[in-house]
């Protein structure tokens, strides 16, 4: 792939010309010399040469000594010069004048050579004697006559000889051609007159006709051309015609000029003919080329043409050629010959060599062209050509050498050198010699002998210098990288370039390592079988083996991809498509190992944790982020493994979510540990929130949070469909199993953080429970009640601002709230129970002690609620909150604030009352206020359905009804008497239309809980009057106005029978019956009630 050196020039010169002998020497030399002694035609090129030049470079071209070559030199100008033959090829005209009397003309060409220098003919221009200059022309030569045209073609050529060039013109003159007719035919002719210019021309003629009796030809003009302007490439052209007299333009003639020599050369040998000349020439130009380059990037990048560019060398092959008229396709032959010889040596332009076999295919279509090449040049362009290809199919052979595809000049070669194969097989004489030869078949060969020695070599190249089972597997892996490697580029490089000569390397180089390769894998698997089932009991050793063996794995499924883009036809003959099978039995131990590498991390990163800062105080331990990565990685085992099979897929993934899981509850082992370490759950003394306990929190957060992803990350849905298309059900299965293994992870770490939380908050609330006890005792001592809960708030303060800046926000809120909660059962247990203490202090300072309690509710909400803590709104309105809220501030308020409250209780229950499905029946009563008398207006309408309260011996029982009005609660209206109706005797629903009077002030007549409570009693004669029922009218239900005659609005209530346990207010009244006045006479007067109700609803059941 590399061009060798060159080496110096004489030792090359030497090396080329020391096949030929003496003789044979001497005579191409000589031809050499020759050629550039009696050269032809001028030099085109831009840079100016001399024959001296010429003949120097002969010498140093053939590494002559300067006697030699003056030897040389003088025999051979003593030698007769070769005759100069300039072929003039007289193509066509145009825009010829018209001679004859019919418009047209019957031209011919005369052609000859003129002596005379270049200033001779300027003085004859001048002085327009051109015909006289005409008579010095020699070897007048004349082409045909072409009749009747103006654009004559003629396609001939004509020969000149001469010996030299100099002061020597070229003079082609066109006449038009006159028959020799009577002077009767051209009078016969004047009906053939066309135009004036005819008619001139038929005047002419018969006057020439009476004096010479004959016609003469007419001149149509001539060109001069000097033959020292010729160049050696000859020139073709179209020459402008002028008139003799007037200089005027007489149409054009395009003619082609040509030197070539008729040489006196005696042959050596019957053997000898001038291609063998040329050929040693050639390959002398060549290598002198070669050798003047400085630099072995010259050499390489040069294409092995000879241009004009290199003047010396492209003048002497074409004088050559020129001289001895060599025919284009020997020239091209002897070329071609010469390039396919220098391949053994050199890194010849594979470009080169297809443009000279496409040339040569072209010129093989001209049948006389071939019949004239002799049998040797036949045979030796066949031999010329199999050596070619033996060439090419060798650097095939060494491709991953010769051509790198990490070479960016290497893809170009390669694709020039099989276009030239393809060249090659496709001409006619290769064909023809071997018709049963097939390109891509051949390559194909190679190809894979190539592949084979490769792998062979690249094997023990890899063999491992320590015998283990791990060594042999990572020998394999690296195999397998170097196949993957050599595919990568048989794809991405190389196949695009086979393809088109019809051969698919990348399919043939797979095919061919696959067998090898194949073999040794299943074999180092059937090997280490039992080794990797029993990695447990080799200790790392074991591991390291079960690592190597997924290395391979990972790696195998790499070459798969390419695999699967294989056609049917390669994929019938592979074996790695099972590759499946060689690790069925030992997938299950790549988990186990998996699991067990993680466990080791999870203890060592336990060992070196340290706290980690996120985002201002927020931490958490380094060891949660190297779980967070352990997850990672095994979620990245699990995407590297990419398992084909459903069914063994999804067993595995259950094991590794498993493992996942083992690992995570390892971890919260760890740290529930650590606490205990560091005396959390010890009961001793005050407790405080730590930094350390935050931290922890966090980490079993930040874990729970990994894990939360785990499903998405396993593609867990994605495996479910796939099972279920390959398992009755199985996609469902698959979703229980996951939801199954998520919720007894959520379950088991959400445990540990409860525990955490949970202990927080027992501490916290023993702390906070002694708080209270201390701040009620100092608070009804009369000190200041601030001051007593400042050591409370203090506790809670530092210890929410600690878990406020260093739990997450989910965290700190939950905490908050289950510390609320627990607050807020302490409010109820310990200060709001009839415990004895409790007792003691409501004894000794009633009210005033629920008060105190009350201020420390208000305190605790308005601490929890504040901006500082972020909670979200909300957050503290549970059930607990609101129970103990009911509970302190019924029990803080004054005992006519809980009647008025009882009593707006009883009326909301009986709203809720349906008046026609009422036990009690209901009373229809109108309630009006005169605000400017304070005068409160009830009048009791009528009742109905009510109960009846007598015993009838004959007919339907009936009640004896009377209503009883008094205002409530009886401590806000001392001055008010109750009222009753009149009562009317045996009706179920009698018709009172009574009107009563009562003086309320108008802020009671508005106050909330104040109401009108009616009784309606059954009268008897001779026992206790029976209770049939009981309503309530709050007095903001009357119809407010000033006028005497104003209309209350009428309401009908439905009445009940009141029960003994009546609800909050009522039972808090009951407590303070030892010390409250207010509350003794309340609970006097409805414990009354209570009574007539009990005994009347027993006579009622009886009744019924």
């Amino acid at each position: 792939a590399v061009s060798k050196d060159l080496g110096d020039l004489h030792l090359r010169a030497a090396q080329v010309t020391c096949d030929l002998d003496a003789a044979t020497l001497e005579m191409v030399y000589r031809d050499a010399l020759k050629i550039n002694l009696h050269s032809m035609g001028t030099v085109n090129c831009d840079t100016p040469i001399s024959r001296m030049d010429l003949l120097e470079y002969v010498r140093s071209m053939f590494d002559a000594d300067t006697e030699m070559h003056s030897s040389m030199m003088k025999k051979e100008r003593n030698q007769e010069p070769p005759k100069k033959i300039l072929s003039i090829t007289v193509d066509e005209g145009r825009n010829l004048k018209a001679k004859d009397t019919n418009g047209l003309s019957d031209p011919f060409a005369v052609v000859g050579i003129v002596f005379m220098s270049k200033e001779d003919l300027e003085e004859a221009e001048r002085k327009c004697k051109l015909k006289k200059v005409a008579k010095q022309t020699s070897q007048l030569v004349e082409t045909s006559v072409q009749e009747k045209t103006l654009e004559p073609a003629w396609h001939e050529t004509l020969d000149l000889v001469m010996t030299s060039t100099v002061d020597r013109f070229l003079q082609l003159e066109l006449w038009d051609f006159d028959s020799d007719e009577s002077i009767g035919d051209t009078v016969k002719n004047v009906k053939s007159i066309a135009g004036v210019k005819g008619a001139k021309r038929w005047i002419k003629n018969l006057a020439d006709h009476a004096v010479t009796s004959k016609a003469s030809d007419d001149f149509m003009g001539r060109f001069l051309f000097p033959l020292d302007d010729i160049s050696q490439d000859g020139c073709s052209r179209w020459f402008d015609l002028e008139d003799s007299h007037r200089h005027l333009k007489a149409g054009q003639v395009k003619v082609t000029l040509r030197f070539r020599a008729e040489q006196n050369v005696v042959p050596l040998n019957a053997d000898w003919h001038p291609c063998l000349v040329y050929r040693h020439i050639f390959r002398q130009c060549v290598l002198s080329i070669l050798s003047s380059f400085e630099t072995d990037t010259q050499r390489r990048n040069w294409d092995y043409r000879i241009t004009k560019e290199m003047p010396l060398p492209w003048t002497i092959l074409c004088q050559y050629k020129l001289q001895h008229s060599m025919r284009e396709l020997d020239i091209e032959l002897i070329e071609f010959s010469v390039l396919i010889e220098l391949l053994k040596d050199h890194q010849v332009d594979y470009q080169r060599v297809s443009e000279y076999i496409s040339r040569i295919s072209d010129m093989w279509q001209d049948k006389l062209a071939v019949e004239r090449l002799r049998e040797k040049e036949s045979k030796q362009f066949l031999a010329d050509l199999c050596a070619f290809r033996d060439h090419c199919l060798g650097l095939l052979g060494r491709i991953r050498i010769v051509f790198p595809a990490s070479s960016s000049n290497a893809m170009p070669r390669l694709r020039c050198l099989l276009s030239c194969m393809q060249a090659m097989y496709a001409h006619p004489v290769y064909e023809q010699e071997f018709f049963e030869s097939n390109l891509a078949n051949d390559i194909k060969e190679v190809v894979e002998k190539a592949t084979t020695n490769w792998y062979g070599k690249t094997y023990e190249l890899l063999s491992p210098q320590e015998v283990s089972g791990a060594a042999f597997t990572e020998q394999l892996v690296k195999l397998l990288h170097s196949v993957l490697d050599d595919l990568v580029d048989a794809n991405h490089f190389y196949n695009q370039y086979f393809l088109k000569i019809g051969l698919d390397y990348f399919s043939t180089v797979f095919k061919t390592v696959d067998r090898p390769l194949c073999q040794h894998i299943q074999g180092m698997m059937a090997v280490l079988y039992e080794d990797l089932r029993l990695w447990s009991s080799n200790g790392e050793a074991g591991v390291e083996l079960c690592s190597a063996t997924f290395k391979l794995f990972i790696t195998l499924r790499q070459l798969i991809k390419y695999y699967n883009t294989l056609d049917k036809k390669y994929k019938r003959l592979m074996n790695v498509g099972d590759y499946i099978e060689w690790f069925q039995g030992i997938a299950s131990v790549w988990f186990e190992v998996i699991e067990h590498k993680a466990v080791q991390m999870v203890d060592k990163a336990v060992k070196l944790d340290k706290a980690v800062k996120v985002a201002n105080f927020l931490k958490y331990s380094t060891s949660a982020v190297d779980i967070g990565n352990t997850i990672l990685q095994m979620v990245q085992f699990w995407k590297q493994l990419d398992w084909p099979d459903p069914k063994n897929k999804f067993g595995y993934i259950v094991l590794l979510t498993c493992s996942i899981n083992n690992v995570v509850m390892k971890y919260g082992e760890h740290v529930m540990q650590k606490l205990a370490n560091v005396g959390y759950y010890d009961d001793e003394g005050q407790f405080d929130v730590t930094s350390e306990v935050c931290v922890i929190q966090n980490s079993l957060d930040h874990v729970a949070k990994c894990m939360e992803s785990l499903p998405d990350d396993l593609e867990w849905d994605k495996l479910a469909e796939e099972y279920g298309c390959v398992e009755k059900g199985g996609r469902e299965k698959a979703r229980i199993m996951r939801d199954h293994m998520m919720d007894s992870f959520r379950e088991d770490m959400q445990n540990r953080r409860n525990l955490i939380v949970e202990q927080v908050v027992i501490r916290m609330t023993k702390d906070i429970n002694q708080f209270m006890q201390e701040y009620i005792e100092v608070a009804l001592s009369g000190a200041d009640r601030d001051e007593a809960l400042g050591t409370l708030m203090t506790y809670l303060t530092n210890n929410l601002q600690t878990m406020y800046k260093e739990l997450f926000d989910t965290t700190f809120e939950v905490v908050v709230s289950v510390l609320w909660n627990s607050c807020m059962k302490t409010v109820m247990s310990t200060l709001l129970k009839d415990t004895e203490l409790v007792k003691e202090y409501r004894k000794v300072h009633g009210v005033t002690y629920y008060q105190h309690v009350k201020y420390l509710f208000d305190v605790l909400v308005q601490f929890f609620e504040s901006d500082s803590l972020g909670l979200k709104p909300g957050t503290l309105k549970s059930d607990t909150y609101k129970d103990c809220y009911s509970k302190v501030n019924t029990n803080s308020q004054k005992s006519t604030m809980l009647v008025r409250e009882h009593f707006q209780g009883l009326y909301g229950a009986q709203l809720r009352l349906d008046t026609a499905k009422s036990d009690s029946g209901s009373v229809s009563i109108s309630l009006a206020y005169n605000k400017t008398d304070s005068d409160l207006i009830v009048t009791v309408l009528h009742a109905k359905d009510l109960p009846a309260m007598n015993t009838a011996v004959f007919g339907n029982a009936k009640s004896d009804p009377y209503i009883v009005l008094t205002l409530e609660p009886l401590e806000l209206f001392p001055s008010v008497v109750e009222q009753r109706t009149t009562t009317l005797r045996d009706t179920l629903t009698p018709l009172y239309d009574e009107t009563f009077h009562f003086n309320v002030p108008p802020e009671l007549q508005q106050l909330a809980g104040t109401c009108l409570v009616v009784h309606c009693f059954d009268w008897d004669r001779f026992s206790c009057d029976d209770f049939i029922g009981e309503a309530i009218l709050p007095l903001a239900e009357a119809e407010i106005g000033d006028s005497e005659k104003l209309h209350g609005k009428t309401h009908t209530l439905a009445m009940q029978c009141p029960e003994k346990h009546e609800g909050g207010a009522f039972n808090v009244l009951c407590t303070r019956e030892d010390y409250s006045s207010d509350a003794a006479a309340f609970l006097k007067r409805r414990r009354r009630i209570f009574q007539l109700s009990a005994v009347d609803s027993e006579k009622r059941k009886r009744s019924k």
